[in-house]
C-alpha cells in the first residue's frame, strides 16, 4: 500500500492496537470471542466444518509448543513433529489392541484401577490395555518432555544451522523407528482401533462436536501457560538466549539448563496434542507425522509472529482453515470457470495438492515484507511505581563550601569556587547538582592508601 492512504491506513490500525491495548477493551474482545467459539457448533451444524476447525485447534496446540523453542529460545526445530509423533503413539499403542501380553497376576492391580482389562482371545486369556484419554494428557506430556531432554541434552551444545540439520534427523527417525517396529505400532500401516474418549459415561465415538470442545480447552490451557511462561523469569532468560547466548550466559544464565528447559516444555505441549490428534482420528500411522508436519508448523510460528502467543494461534488457524477450507472451494471454482471457459488446464488444478508450495511461498513473502509476522510480539514495560518515579530528582541551583562544611562534617579544601570533597562524603549528602562554574573532584582512596588515577571531575 502506497499514496496517501498508506499513513492513514497505519493510523487506524495504531488506533484499533492502543484500543486493545486497555485492560477493559481487550477482556471484552476476548469474552467475545471466546462466547462465538464456543457456539459455533451451534450455528454451523456441517460436521467437516467442526472437525477442520478442531484439527485448527490441534495445530494451534502444536504451534504454542514450538513457539517456545522457536519464538521464545530462538532454537531453530526442523524436527518438531517427533514429538508429535511420541505422544500419539504412546496413546495409541495403550489403547489399541496391538500389543496384548499373557494375562498374569501382575496385572490384577491395574485392571482394578481400570488400566487394563482381560480378555479370552480362545488361547488364552491376554491383556488389553485400556489407559484413560484425560490421564494419557499429562503422562503423554511427561514421556514427551523426558525425550526432548534425552534428545537435547547431547545437541544443544549445537547452535543455528547444526541444530537446526540435527532436529532434522531426529524428526527422520522417529516416523522410522515407528515404520520398523511392527511389534508396537503395526508398522506401515498403523495403529487401527484407538481408544475414543469417555466422559461420564458419554463415548465420543467419531462424532466432531465433542472433539472440538475438548480441543478448545486444550488450546485455551497451553495459551495460559505460554503467557505466564513469556512473562516468568524462565521467559526473559529464553529471550536473553535468543537475543545474545554468550551475553546471557555472562548475565548468569545458564545456557544449557535453559535450553532444555525450553525443548522439554515444547515437547511436552507436542505430547499432549499427540493424544487427542490420535484419539480424534483413532488411527495413527508413520505417514502422519513426517517432515512436511514440521514444516508446516513452523511456518504457522513465523506467519504468526515468533515468540506472539496469540499471533501463532491464529496463523495456526489460518493455514489449516486454508487447506480445509478454502483451498478445495478455489478449486472447485477453478473446475467452474474451466468448464465455462473451456480450459483442461484449469479442470486439471488440485491447490489442496500444492500446500507445501504455498507454504513456501508464505515463508518467503513473509521474510520479504512482514519478518515480525501477523501480530508482532511485544513485552509489556512495568510501570514504575511512585516512589521509583521520586528516587532522583532533578533540581536547579547548587552548594557552596561553607553548605558543604556544614552538611558534610567535612572542611572543603582549597577556596573561591572551588569545591573539593571526597566521593563517600558527597554521596551521604546525596547533593548531585552544582552552580555553574563550580567543580567537584572525586577522589576514591583504595584499602591500600592509594587514591585512584583516574579522578572524576565535573565542571558546569
Amino acid at each position: 500500500m502506497s499514496g496517501p492512504a498508506a499513513p492513514a491506513a497505519r493510523a487506524v490500525l495504531r488506533g484499533w492496537r492502543a484500543r486493545l491495548a486497555e485492560p477493559g477493551v481487550r477482556h471484552a474482545a476476548l469474552a467475545a470471542l471466546t462466547l462465538g467459539l464456543c457456539l459455533f457448533p451451534l450455528f454451523d451444524g456441517n460436521d467437516a466444518d467442526i472437525d477442520s476447525m478442531a484439527n485448527a485447534a490441534a495445530f494451534a496446540a502444536l504451534a504454542l509448543g514450538l513457539n517456545i523453542v522457536v519464538g521464545f529460545a530462538g532454537l531453530l526445530d526442523l524436527g518438531y513433529a517427533a514429538f508429535f509423533a511420541i505422544g500419539a503413539y504412546f496413546y495409541g499403542i495403550l489403547t489399541s489392541f496391538q500389543v496384548m501380553p499373557a494375562w498374569s497376576p501382575f496385572w490384577q492391580p491395574l485392571a482394578l484401577v481400570h488400566l487394563v482389562e482381560r480378555i479370552n482371545q480362545g488361547s488364552g486369556d491376554v491383556v488389553h490395555f485400556t489407559l484413560s484419554f484425560w490421564l494419557a494428557l499429562p503422562l503423554a506430556a511427561l514421556v514427551a518432555a523426558f525425550c526432548g531432554v534425552l534428545f537435547g541434552a547431547p545437541t544443544l551444545r549445537l547452535r543455528g544451522d547444526y541444530l537446526a540439520i540435527v532436529t532434522l534427523g531426529f524428526g527422520e527417525i522417529v516416523p522410522i523407528v515407528a515404520r520398523n517396529t511392527p511389534s508396537l505400532t503395526n508398522g506401515a500401516a498403523g495403529l487401527n482401533g484407538v481408544q475414543a474418549p469417555h466422559l461420564f459415561g458419554y463415548n465420543f465415538t467419531v462424532q466432531a462436536t465433542p472433539y472440538y470442545y475438548v480441543g478448545l480447552g486444550l488450546v485455551a490451557v497451553l495459551l495460559f501457560a505460554s503467557v505466564r511462561l513469556r512473562d516468568s523469569r524462565i521467559g526473559r532468560a529464553w529471550m536473553a538466549i535468543r537475543e545474545d547466548e554468550t551475553a546471557a550466559g555472562a548475565m548468569g544464565v545458564d545456557p544449557t539448563r535453559t535450553k532444555l528447559l525450553a525443548f522439554a516444555i515444547g515437547a511436552a505441549f507436542a505430547g499432549a496434542t499427540g493424544v487427542f490428534f490420535v484419539a480424534k482420528l483413532q488411527t495413527a500411522t508413520p505417514d502422519m507425522f513426517g517432515f512436511p508436519v514440521s514444516v508446516m508448523i513452523l511456518v504457522m510460528v513465523v506467519l504468526g509472529g515468533m515468540g506472539s502467543v496469540w499471533g501463532v494461534v491464529l496463523a495456526a488457524v489460518l493455514l489449516q482453515l486454508l487447506q480445509s477450507w478454502f483451498l478445495p472451494d478455489m478449486t472447485d471454482w477453478l473446475h467452474a470457470l474451466g468448464a465455462a471457459v473451456n480450459s483442461a488446464w484449469l479442470q486439471q488444478v488440485d491447490l489442496a495438492r500444492s500446500i507445501e508450495l504455498i507454504f513456501g511461498i508464505i515463508l518467503v513473502l513473509m521474510m520479504l515484507f512482514r519478518r515480525q509476522g501477523l501480530i508482532p510480539a511485544t513485552r509489556r514495560t512495568a510501570a514504575l511505581s511512585f516512589a521509583d518515579q521520586h528516587v532522583t530528582s532533578v533540581q536547579r541551583g547548587g552548594f557552596d563550601a561553607a553548605l558543604a562544611a556544614h552538611v558534610l562534617g567535612e572542611q572543603p579544601q582549597g577556596g573561591g569556587k572551588d569545591v573539593f570533597v571526597h566521593i563517600s562524603a558527597v554521596e551521604r549528602a546525596g547533593l548531585n547538582t552544582l552552580n555553574e562554574g563550580q567543580t567537584v573532584e572525586y577522589q576514591e582512596t583504595s584499602s591500600k592508601g592509594k587514591t585512584s588515577a583516574e579522578n572524576l571531575k565535573v565542571q558546569r
